[in-house]
C-alpha cells in the first residue's frame, strides 16, 4: 500500500518535472525571441527560469530516477565485489544516503517555512521564489522513502539469503 503511494508519488512528482522542462524550453525560448525581435526580454524569465524550472525539473525527478535505478553510479569498485558483498555494499550505500537525505529534510523544513513567512522573493523582478523551497522538501521527501523502502527490500534479501541471486541484478 506505502509501495504504491510513495510510487505514485514518484511518477506524479516526475510528470510535474517534465512539464518543468516544457515549461523552461518555452519561457527561453520566447525571451530569447523577445530579445531577438523586440530587443526586450520578458520580464522575469531568467528568474523564473532559474527559481522555479530549475528547482522543479531536478527536484521533481529525484524520487522517480531513484526508483527506476537511472541515477549515475560509479561502478567500477562494486563491479570487483562479490555477488553476497554487492548487495551487503548496496545496503551500506543506501543506509549512508538515508542518513544525508534526513539531515537535509531536517535543515530545509524549518528552512521553507522560515522563507515563506518572510515572503521570499527574487531581487529586482520580485517574484516569489518561496514555494519552490517546498518543492525542495517534498522532492526530496519522496527521494527518501523511496531510498528507504529499497533499503527495506535490501535487508530482506540479506535476511533471506538470497544474496547471491539478487546481486545480479
Amino acid at each position: 500500500m506505502i509501495g504504491k503511494i510513495v510510487q505514485g508519488a514518484a511518477w506524479l512528482l516526475g510528470v510535474v518535472a517534465a512539464a518543468g522542462v516544457g515549461l523552461l524550453m518555452v519561457t527561453v525560448i520566447a525571451d530569447t525571441a523577445s530579445r531577438y525581435m523586440f530587443s526586450n526580454p520578458i520580464f522575469g524569465a531568467n528568474d523564473y527560469s532559474r527559481y522555479w524550472w530549475m528547482i522543479i525539473i531536478v527536484f521533481g525527478a529525484l524520487g522517480l530516477a531513484e526508483k527506476r535505478n537511472e541515477h549515475i553510479e560509479a561502478l567500477v569498485l562494486e563491479n570487483l565485489m562479490p555477488p553476497r558483498l554487492k548487495i551487503v555494499w548496496r545496503y551500506i550505500r543506501a543506509a549512508v544516503i538515508t542518513a544525508v537525505l534526513a539531515s537535509l529534510l531536517y535543515a530545509a523544513i524549518p528552512t521553507a517555512i522560515l522563507h515563506q513567512s518572510r515572503g521570499e522573493y527574487a531581487p529586482g523582478s520580485e517574484i516569489p521564489i518561496w514555494p519552490t523551497r517546498y518543492m525542495l522538501v517534498v522532492g526530496v521527501a519522496v527521494f527518501w522513502v523511496v531510498v528507504i523502502m529499497k533499503l527495506i527490500e535490501d535487508h530482506r534479501v540479506i535476511r533471506s539469503g538470497m544474496a547471491d541471486a539478487e546481486a545480479q541484478r
